[in-house]
């Protein structure tokens, strides 16, 4: 299933725009991110196309960062068109 990836930390994301998917809160999930790659995952909550999602294993600052740019890097293209 396909997501808007919101908001992320260390520790966890927000993911929208998921449409009429079921999710319970303790479910076990990996999230993939093109380029950057999977990671585990588990629900912590779940309503109205909005999910929140705490990772298996946080991820190191430089990851964060990587994960960041990378998503800064794509948003910018888009908005442009190429």
């Amino acid at each position: 299933m396909d997501g808007l990836l919101i908001e992320i930390s260390l520790e966890g994301c927000r993911i929208s725009n998921l449409g009429s998917g079921e999710f319970e809160t303790g479910q076990a999930t990996t999230l993939e991110i093109g380029g950057f790659g999977k990671l585990s995952a588990t629900v912590r909550w779940s309503h109205d196309q909005v999910m929140g999602l705490r990772f298996d294993n946080p991820l190191h600052s430089d990851g964060l960062g990587r994960l960041l740019a990378m998503c800064r890097d794509a948003g910018e293209m888009r908005s442009y068109g190429t």
